[in-house]
């Protein structure tokens, strides 16, 4: 009872204190280092929580109902760390930033893998995602200039990351949803701050886009943490 009302405190301090805080701060405020600050703790309660939960699965390794795999499998706070350095970096200097993301995804990537096996239906799923993305974005090439490359390279690897982890739930069951409903957010997180820098953002897409990522990076926490309950 403890774990899920600690769980659910934190997804309320993420997503009804700190994002709308960091929304505010980002568009109102000059204070530069405060909202480098709130975002990195948004993103740092995920990464929190994801910790105490594998310290404490791999104490208590006899933990029947949670999958072996999803014991001592470090990759997801690898992915998670990549993340919460990208969120910062970003601010900073953007292309790094960018390419933390990358690389937090293929992170992403071999976590889904180390939980079940790959099943062929994702090189379907992957390809129809990136035939629809270049559909979509391909008329706005033009004004990403030098730009085009990494954003094609970076939409075939949040392709990727979503074709393996939607499919999770039929390989683990209960235990897949919240990494396959969290990759499903970050992918859609993603795809609106796409839209949003080539169309243009008003204050609802870029709350939304928020709202996505840090619940998407919470819930992929979560896998780690919430098997706790039964501890």
């Amino acid at each position: 009872m403890t774990t899920l009302c600690l769980a659910i405190l934190g997804a309320s301090l993420v997503l009804l204190i700190l994002t709308p805080c960091y929304s505010y701060l980002s568009r109102h405020s000059n204070h530069k280092v405060l909202t480098l600050t709130v975002k990195g703790l948004t993103t740092g309660v995920s990464l929190i929580f994801a910790i105490n939960g594998y310290i404490r699965l791999i104490n208590h390794t006899n933990v029947t109902p949670v999958p072996s795999q999803l014991i001592h499998n470090i990759w997801i706070l690898i992915a998670l760390g990549i993340c919460f350095a990208a969120d910062v970096m970003l601010e900073i200097y953007f292309i790094t930033g960018g390419t933390l993301f990358f690389l937090g995804h293929g992170a992403y990537i071999v976590f889904f893998l180390s939980l079940a096996k790959f099943q062929p239906i994702s090189i379907l799923i992957f390809t129809v995602l990136c035939v629809a993305g270049l559909c979509y974005f391909y008329k706005y090439t033009p004004s990403l200039e030098n730009l085009v490359i990494p954003f094609a390279l970076y939409g075939m690897m949040i392709s990727a990351s979503l074709s393996i982890g939607i499919l999770l739930p039929f390989s683990l069951g209960l235990y897949g949803y919240l990494p396959a409903v969290a990759i499903l957010l970050l992918f859609c997180s993603d795809i609106m701050l796409a839209r949003n820098k080539l169309v243009g953002e008003t204050a609802v897409t870029r709350t939304l886009a928020l709202l996505y990522y840090f619940a998407g990076q919470y819930l992929m926490a979560m896998t780690l943490y919430l098997p706790t309950i039964y501890i």
